[in-house]
């Protein structure tokens, strides 16, 4: 029995047609994240900022040294601070505990402190 082949036209025309659809079905899902940001855009919190005050704050880490010595930014705490395990559950061989503290720090840029501390997930 002899097998019947697909002429090289029509077989290059299903794999161009294959992979136009393919690309499409792709750009339908980027489509679908693309969007998301701009349904989203209304509800966000705008900010209150303007460019001279932002562009003293950015100086401020250029005046201090911490953009040539970022390793200098952070001081880290001498004891580590009080804890509590908020849950606790098993994972694979072990568990998996969430773990909260308050957070004692305190922004090194005076400029964003209030902000930065007027924020309840900033503290804890």
């Amino acid at each position: 029995m002899r097998s019947r082949e697909m002429p090289e036209a029509a077989g290059s025309l299903t794999n161009n047609l294959l992979d136009k659809l393919m690309d499409r079905l792709g750009g339908v899902a980027d489509d679908g994240f693309l969007i998301l940001p701009k349904m989203l855009k209304p509800f966000k919190h705008s900010r209150t900022i303007d460019g001279d005050a932002y562009s003293r704050e950015v100086d401020f880490n250029f005046d201090c040294g911490f953009v040539d010595n970022p390793e200098t930014f952070f001081q880290l705490p001498e004891t580590p601070p009080d804890y509590r395990i908020a849950t606790e559950t098993p994972y694979l061989d072990g568990t998996l505990q969430k773990i909260t503290f308050p957070s004692p720090y305190t922004p090194v840029n005076p400029l964003i402190g209030d902000r930065f501390l007027s924020i309840p997930e900033n503290c804890w």
